[in-house]
């Protein structure tokens, strides 16, 4: 947990210009803003929640209500709350969900620090009761579906990063279970389709218990899902072994992915399951894009281009190419020109289409020799070189190779 880039003799001149000495406080506009700054400098590993690293930045602020504002001690107060954030216990969190489906393969899955359990069509009981007195609470009912029921446990700093954590990791889960599921294409009959494309979504509400005794903390501990399912997504008997035959496929490789090869794709899971939740095409076709970015570690449209293509046939890349320049148009003129009359449903089929290939093809297929996404580009990128380049690298790398051994 640090700050980046971070000026803090910038900062402690703000904190000081928001200083009211009169009433010994600061004002409370230029206070938020002051603490949003220092949380867009904040750098943590993805299990601090969003909450939790306000909650740290308000912990270590308060300490200059009452002490001098100095640069000294911006450091020490930090520094101490860190220490006091690491030091706290860790308590074992069990999140209750549900997933728009019929039916998963599995009773039991370990995904990150997480442990899925599917329940069937029914809550667990330990958690029942507490589940919906929360809900009660915020005036909220369960609704009747045949949702299957999930529960995710894994221990926590607090029960917002518990949350966090969890819910990150189920949706990694669900991503695999939308990358084999989905439908691959659909001709627009209408000016678009409001259904979501994720053929799995979550339910309504969420909520966190504890492990031991299936208590919630108090009313806070649920959450409402945005882009929640209304449909549950029903197979028939003989597409079980198959299903369950591709998650396993999909899940053996991501495991055995090094780690931060596996982290990145943890975060292009989550992109992935956000971006085809949203039932407006448009909101589907650009945050699909931003997941495509990222797996693909470039903004610039060129690269994008030609690492996509190079998972296809030499014969297939020009075509690929006329598509993959239509996507980056279409995206340029809704996100600059604001033009509302692309229908979006197709790009974002074709997008869908991009990232599924390349981790099929690319990433997961060589889970065992790549170390990061970095290596992962490379294998892109070298697709693309004639044999010839290839060969004169290769010789280049064997004598670098040698003149090391020499050298040490």
């Amino acid at each position: 947990m640090t700050f980046k880039y971070l000026n803090i003799e910038t900062i402690i001149n703000a904190l000081r210009g928001a200083y009211n000495n009169e009433n010994q406080s600061f004002e409370a506009f230029s206070y938020n803003e002051i603490k949003y700054v220092l949380l867009s400098h904040l750098h943590t590993s993805k299990n601090i929640s969003r909450t939790g690293r306000e909650h740290f930045i308000e912990s270590f602020l308060r300490r200059f209500h009452k002490e001098e504002i100095n640069e000294v001690n911006f450091k020490a107060f930090f520094q101490e709350a860190k220490t006091k954030y690491f030091r706290k216990k860790e308590v074992n969190y069990t999140l209750i969900t549900s997933l728009s489906i019929d039916y998963i393969p599995f009773r039991k899955i370990k995904i990150n620090r997480s442990i899925l359990r599917i329940h069937g069509k029914k809550f667990p009981k330990k958690f029942l009761k507490s589940r919906k007195a929360v809900l009660a609470d915020s005036r909220k009912e369960e609704p009747s579906n045949d949702f299957l029921k999930v529960s995710v446990e894994l221990k926590g700093k607090s029960f917002y990063d518990a949350f966090e954590e969890a819910y990150f990791d189920l949706n990694i889960f669900r991503a695999l279970l939308c990358l084999n599921i989905n439908s691959t294409s659909e001709i627009p009959l209408t000016n678009d389709s409001h259904r979501a494309i994720n053929k799995v979504q979550f339910g309504e509400y969420h909520t966190l218990h504890l492990s031991e005794s299936g208590e919630s903390i108090d009313s806070r501990s649920h959450w409402f899902e945005t882009n929640f399912g209304e449909k549950v997504t029903e197979f028939s008997n003989e597409n079980k072994e198959v299903r369950k035959k591709n998650i396993i496929f999909w899940l053996s490789k991501l495991n055995s992915c090094q780690k931060e090869h596996k982290n990145k794709l943890s975060e292009v899971f989550n992109l992935y399951a956000g971006a085809f939740d949203e039932k407006d095409k448009q909101t589907c076709f650009l945050k699909s894009w931003v997941a495509l970015e990222s797996l693909l570690g470039t903004h610039g449209n060129e690269t994008i281009i030609k690492r996509c293509s190079s998972i296809y046939k030499k014969q297939d890349r020009n075509f690929q190419n006329e598509i993959l320049k239509g996507l980056q148009l279409q995206r340029n003129q809704i996100v600059h020109e604001n033009d509302d009359r692309i229908n979006s449903i197709v790009n974002c089929y074709h997008i869908q289409r991009y990232i599924k290939g390349i981790l099929l093809y690319n990433n997961l297929r060589y889970s065992k020799i790549i170390k990061n996404n970095e290596e992962a580009l490379k294998l892109l990128d070298y697709r693309l070189q004639s044999e010839s380049r290839l060969e004169s690298e290769i010789k280049v790398l064997s004598a670098i190779k040698k003149i090391k051994k020499y050298e040490s």
